[in-house]
């Protein structure tokens, strides 16, 4: 089996369905798991009288019973998107049945050699996503999540603050789920998923639009089919009508 994991090689199109399966699969998932954060949060936001977010949240739980009940694994299926070659044999076709006939495979595969449920080694997924993202953001930081550094600080406090509290433990001090430091970061934690809560029922169909846009933008103003460049192009391709954009705006500010 061959994987794209660099941005030179892997076509634009294919890191779209990706990056918008792993956003499913964080936002929506489909175990008993996802469920019961899911509860946890709307009891919060039902405490806090958060009901418009409530309301949100209610139809992602309905979307993660509607994933459960269909069997859709959104991260398997991202992983299946990261498949070139099966036996030397191109996987070209990535619509939706394809892509979780793919995943299934692999699932069985994965089942067979006691690797992860979704047919990689422990962590690839994960790994193969933060490379894309490293690379995007190292060529074209202005085209990648603003509020991703913000985010790895968060988590870095937090992870310290935790870790004082094991070190508590180990000195034998008492610390229950009711400890005022532990509350403090659980509240903390909350209230940056509430920060970017979004209808993830509504997640595909404007982040599918969105990239038609860019696509007919690109294919319009350069005359190639946008949807056949790698993520690489593609960037360096908006980077471009961004700067052209700019071109054009100083110059009517000058007449």
């Amino acid at each position: 089996m061959t994987l794209y994991d660099s941005i030179d090689e892997m076509p634009v199109y294919r890191y779209h369905k990706f990056t918008q399966l792993m956003v499913l699969g964080d936002g929506i998932g489909n175990d008993i798991k996802s469920i019961n954060g899911k509860i946890d949060d709307l009891i919060h936001m039902v405490d806090e009288k958060k009901t418009e977010l409530a309301k949100v949240e209610m139809l992602n739980l309905r979307q993660t019973f509607f994933f459960i009940d269909k069997a859709v694994d959104p991260k398997s299926m991202a992983f299946a998107c990261l498949v070139a070659e099966v036996d030397g044999e191109p996987f070209d076709d990535i619509s939706g049945n394809r892509l979780k006939e793919m995943s299934e495979n692999l699932d069985r595969w994965a089942s067979k050699h006691q690797r992860d449920g979704d047919g990689r080694h422990p962590g690839l997924l994960g790994w193969i996503k933060k490379k894309l993202e490293g690379e995007l953001k190292y060529y074209y930081p202005e085209h990648t999540d603003s509020d991703g550094e913000a985010n790895a600080l968060l988590r870095r406090s937090l992870v310290r603050r935790i870790e004082r509290l094991q070190e508590a433990v180990k000195d034998g001090k008492d610390i229950n789920e009711k400890d005022p430091e532990l509350n403090r970061i659980y509240k903390r934690l909350r209230e940056k998923r509430w920060d970017t809560l979004r209808n993830y029922a509504t997640y595909e169909r404007e982040s599918d639009t969105a990239f038609e846009q860019g696509c007919l933008a690109i294919t319009g103003e350069l005359h190639k089919d946008a949807k056949q460049m790698t993520v690489m192009e593609y960037h360096a391709a908006m980077k471009l009508l961004e700067e052209r954009a700019k071109d054009m705006e100083k110059a009517r500010n000058k007449k």
